[in-house]
């Protein structure tokens, strides 16, 4: 049943309906259209809860990890710019808001912020001792490579929907390999371009070595306990079968 924007849909038209003439009792709905706004709704609620919380979070590993307002503003507008783009450029081709392309945010803030923190994170490290320009360029050829491979591995795994029969799946996958080449896109050109034309400098106490020294020293226990971790990992698998 096609209806005019503004009209109420038919399942709302069901419920008010009922509403009206069976006030008083409780009623249940039933049926496919009643499912699939109740599904709808949820994500979108789901999404609300959600996407406030994983800002916030990127925001406070931001803050602990730079202490630089404009570091972490570009960590968070980074990833914000690319889901504007691909929420919109679905809008222009013509794509449904479903309950899974409403994930979306959730999804890229999770998987594409690390790109700019990659970036930063090493620009933060070689500006003690190199410009600005310096240590910008030296980042980017040092993190380059790897960003490139992990933002094409992560893609893929998402363009690989496009396999499915399910139109609204297909336009999800489609939708998160472009974000999140997007953000990595965006890591490499707009994070360089704002730490060009504003020179950001580490805070003093923001040194990130005691975290490398940790985990050197947690590859090294690693790299003497190997029978140990490879035991442990078989052991960890075995018991997550079952359930």
């Amino acid at each position: 049943i096609k209806h005019q924007p503004g009209e109420l849909r038919v399942e709302e038209q069901i419920r008010a309906a009922a509403e009206r003439e069976l006030s008083g009792m409780t009623i249940y709905y039933g049926g496919a259209p009643f499912a699939a706004r109740a599904i709808y709704q949820e994500a979108q609620a789901d999404v609300r809860h959600l996407s406030p919380v994983a800002m916030l979070v990127l925001l406070i590993v931001g803050i602990l990890a730079f202490r630089d307002p404009v570091g972490v503003a570009l960590t968070v507008g980074a990833v914000a710019f690319s889901v504007l783009v691909v929420i919109g450029g679905m809008g222009w081709w013509g794509e449904k808001f479903t309950v899974a392309s409403s994930t979306l945010p959730v999804i890229l803030f999770a998987s594409g912020s690390s790109y700019a923190v990659h970036v930063l994170g090493r620009y933060y490290l070689l500006r003690a001792d190199h410009s600005a320009a310096d240590a910008i360029a030296e980042s980017l050829r040092i993190v380059g490579p790897p960003l490139a491979i992990a933002a094409a591995t992560t893609a893929v795994g998402f363009y690989s929907f496009v396999t499915t029969d399910v139109r609204p799946m297909r336009s999800f996958g489609i939708a998160c390999g472009s974000g999140v080449l997007l953000c990595w896109l965006t890591s490499l050109t707009l994070v360089p371009a704002v730490v060009a034309l504003f020179p950001r400098k580490a805070h003093k106490e923001v040194r990130l070595d005691r975290l490398g020294d940790a985990l050197v020293a947690m590859w090294h226990w690693a790299e003497r306990h190997r029978r140990v971790l490879v035991v442990g990992a078989l052991a960890l698998g075995a018991l997550t079968v079952g359930p």
